[in-house]
């Protein structure tokens, strides 16, 4: 994709995947927190296109519905629409 002059970033919560710090359970807030952070430090000279999975892509449905973040594009795969009982 650097061959294409694509920028990619990949994000995770703090403590998931490979990212530094201990694992806990983070509120909406402090997750909305976190994306905007992210967000904000993307470099706004190259479209921003977000790619969302599971509780991720759930997650981002609502934060876009809410902040309505200006990108480029939102890639959402299996996002969690219903969760059976």
């Amino acid at each position: 994709m650097a061959k294409k002059n694509i920028f990619v970033i990949l994000f995770d919560l703090n403590g998931f995947g490979y990212s530094c710090g201990r694992r806990y359970n983070p509120s909406e807030n402090e997750i909305d927190l976190s994306i905007l952070k992210f967000l904000y430090m993307m470099n706004k000279k190259k479209p921003v296109f977000v790619f969302a999975e599971g509780y991720g892509a759930t997650f981002f449905i609502k934060f876009q519905l809410i902040r309505q973040i200006n990108i480029s594009g939102l890639i959402l795969a299996s996002p969690w629409l219903s969760i059976p009982p």
